[in-house]
């Protein structure tokens, strides 16, 4: 049997991305390691804001289902943010290059802390604290907690037996957050051992650096951090059908 992708992102992102890799002839195994729930959709009035921030996809969709004006000023994180920003119909965006980081930069270059306050949709979890950034350049921001990522209890056995049976040749991880979670569970199902042989294809450095600390498995980071970065390290590492 052809040894799969093994997609561990929430099911809107993994069946979309699923679709992306089959298309490319690779075999995938999608099981969500996070679910992602709805916290609040009751936002602040958007017109006392100069522009919103969005780091995620999911805080995104959130906010989309919340208002109907989408003409607001919209500041997303990357591409692939952008890229659904557009087919959803908001008008006013500009895009960073992949990285909270990066955005705060962009914000800082093109906004100004005279022209009022900004409003950061986020999840409960993230890795790098925005607001803290943007404060220190003097802007007024506000945050609004839109969705929780809940990890899963457990690997389904249909998981477990296939990491046992060599059939999962790589896993791309796409957030520190969602990698703690495989590897909690990996270790309550005693799969350690299984994880060496399996490559890691991780977004960013943190995240390797991570993922290094509990498997010794073959570690790759992207180039870039998003989608297309860890669909170059597939391309670069990983077997498609039938090969």
């Amino acid at each position: 049997m052809q040894p799969k992708i093994l997609l561990l992102r929430p099911e809107k992102q993994a069946q979309s991305y699923g679709q992306k890799l089959e298309e490319l002839g690779y075999a995938v195994f999608k099981e969500p390691i996070l679910n992602i729930e709805t916290v609040s959709k009751d936002l602040p009035d958007l017109h006392a804001f100069q522009a919103v921030l969005i780091t995620s996809i999911n805080a995104l969709h959130v906010l989309a289902e919340a208002v109907g004006d989408r003409d607001m000023p919209l500041y997303v994180v990357g591409p692939n943010t952008l890229a659904a920003a557009q087919r959803l119909g908001f008008s006013q965006i500009v895009s960073g290059k992949g990285r909270a980081e990066d955005l705060v930069g962009l914000v800082e270059r093109l906004r100004s802390p005279d022209n009022g306050p900004l409003l950061y949709v986020r999840g409960q979890d993230v890795a790098f604290d925005m607001r803290q950034a943007l404060e220190k350049s003097g802007f007024d921001v506000k945050e609004h907690v839109a969705y929780a990522a809940i990890p899963k209890a457990a690997l389904s056995e249909t998981l477990i037996s296939a990491i046992k049976d060599k059939q999962i040749q790589a896993i791309p991880f796409f957030s520190k957050r969602s990698a703690e979670a495989f590897f909690e569970c990996a270790q309550a199902a005693r799969l350690t051992p299984f994880l060496d042989d399996i490559k890691a294809l991780c977004i960013s450095e943190s995240v390797l650096e991570y993922v290094r600390s509990k498997s010794g498995a073959e570690t790759y980071t992207a180039e870039t951090p998003d989608r297309a970065g860890i669909t170059a390290l597939i391309k670069a590492h990983c077997r498609t059908e039938g090969i």
